[in-house]
């Protein structure tokens, strides 16, 4: 964690729960048939989020201009002047803008706490053919913001969403086309009141292929 983000983090003693302790219990998982996606199957687009003026500026505008030559890309922004930014820096490095669209956070979302959406951000399955978000309580408590853009997504694109009470990363999991999927022993060190297999039966949930 940064230190700003640690400093947050022993402000709200007594007031969240430590990662030690179980997250809240999720929603009932989706029935009919679910499908996750392979980790390199084609998509319908990607989701970025966008900060002026930060080190990531530049391969931020080299992601989207490539991206967005033959695919979607959705792209968060605080303000209406960050989006302006963010126009002028695409622009300038080539995107086909006709493929960009801006997400802008507003009441009642607040603005997100950090880039890394593809840590926190959402998983879309298939339930029954249809688009669905399954949501991990994201690992980092110091960042409530980022936790809580896939309810906003759902709500605002109109998409069901699914809670599993899991501590996780995000990024710590690596589905493919053939029903494997992956992930480290940290889920396990995040997770102390779940066995593997406890895990397993979660995250069966949101990799089975139909």
């Amino acid at each position: 964690m940064t230190p700003e983000e640690q400093q947050w983090l022993d402000q709200q003693e007594g007031l969240i729960e430590p990662l030690s302790i179980q997250p809240p219990g999720g929603t009932m998982p989706p029935t009919g048939a679910t499908w996750t996606p392979g980790e390199y199957e084609p998509l319908a687009g990607i989701l970025v989020r966008w900060t002026t003026g930060t080190s990531y500026d530049t391969a931020l505008r080299g992601m989207v201009a490539a991206a967005s030559q033959s695919t979607f890309v959705w792209c968060f922004v605080e303000s209406t002047t960050e989006r302006s930014a963010a126009i002028t820096a695409f622009t300038n490095a080539g995107a086909n803008m006709s493929n960009v669209d801006f997400l802008t956070n507003s009441s009642p979302f607040p603005n997100l706490d950090s880039i890394w959406i593809r840590d926190y951000g959402p998983r879309y399955v298939y339930v029954n053919n249809n688009h669905a978000i399954m949501d991990h309580v994201y690992n980092r408590s110091g960042r409530p913001n980022d936790d809580a853009s896939n309810s906003w997504l759902a709500n605002y694109w109109g998409d069901p969403c699914y809670k599993f009470d899991l501590w996780h990363g995000g990024g710590n999991f690596h589905v493919f086309s053939d029903g494997n999927a992956f992930m480290s022993n940290l889920i396990l060190n995040e997770n102390p009141a779940y066995t593997a297999d406890d895990i397993n039966d979660v995250m069966r949930i949101i990799s089975m292929s139909i």
